[in-house]
């Protein structure tokens, strides 16, 4: 029970609301935001808030939050908050949409922004959450370096492509701001690991990357989840009627 008054452990594991609905009715999701006097939101001390953000990190474009715990008892803060407190992501995500015609492609772009409250008492979610977390302590204890990267944002890619182009694929939507990394010495750096740029790099990537993975395997222990099939329950009726078409544009087809 929250300072609200309202159980969220019987929640939905993933809430979504279209993020202008919650600015223009903050009590909406389940009373945990509110208005303040300056007209801005102010969201309850019983949520874990992630706002959208857009930053380079390891010098690459990523869309994530970092959070580096200096001892344990910083972990054993971090790791309370999360197993006990529902996390709301301030997040945004993009589609492209296919429709194949006779002699032409007609190529949309969808958009949307959202707020994603993410049940952590959820038994699926708190199981992974709690071996992931513990995990980290363990490493934490023995004095070990430790990188914890925990993706949220799989099950709303999942669901959103489903909202505005059920008949396509995964790999055709694009979510940032729900992914979290926990260490005590610094994340990967990503650009070392796409396979995509070992295969166009691959010379290069002799000479540095693949020093740099065998030094951080050596050095750090990485471990990552990511949370997929699992229900969403949405507050916004129409995800698509309400998502922003932010390009629309034809390819005609060449035949031989």
């Amino acid at each position: 029970m929250n300072r609200t008054g309202i159980d969220i452990s019987t929640a939905p594991p993933y809430t979504v609301l279209w993020w202008s609905h919650l600015l223009g009715n903050p009590q909406s999701l389940y009373n945990l935001c509110s208005w303040r006097q300056d007209g801005t939101i102010s969201v309850s001390d019983d949520v874990v808030y992630v706002t959208e953000v857009g930053t380079k990190r390891n010098g690459c474009c990523d869309r994530s939050r970092e959070i580096k715990v200096d001892s344990s008892e910083d972990l054993e803060r971090l790791r309370n908050d999360l197993l006990t407190k529902p996390i709301l992501f301030h997040a945004k995500v993009q589609h492209l949409q296919e429709d194949d015609y006779v002699v032409f492609k007609h190529l949309k772009t969808w958009t949307a922004e959202l707020a994603v409250l993410v049940n952590t008492k959820f038994p699926t979610i708190q199981e992974v959450l709690t071996s992931k977390l513990n995990q980290a302590t363990q490493a934490m204890q023995e004095g070990k370096r430790f990188c914890l990267k925990l993706k949220f944002g799989e099950v709303v890619m999942q669901w959103y492509a489903q909202q505005v182009d059920p008949h396509l694929g995964l790999e055709r939507t694009d979510f940032g701001s729900m992914t979290f990394y926990i260490h005590n010495c610094s994340s990967p750096i990503n650009c070392c690991l796409n396979p995509l740029v070992i295969v166009c790099c691959f010379p290069l990537w002799l000479f540095g990357g693949s020093c740099y993975c065998i030094q951080r395997k050596m050095d750090c222990m990485d471990v990552s989840h990511c949370f997929r099939d699992i229900p969403v329950n949405s507050l916004t009726q129409d995800i698509k009627a309400c998502s922003h078409l932010k390009n629309s544009f034809s390819i005609r087809k060449c035949f031989s």
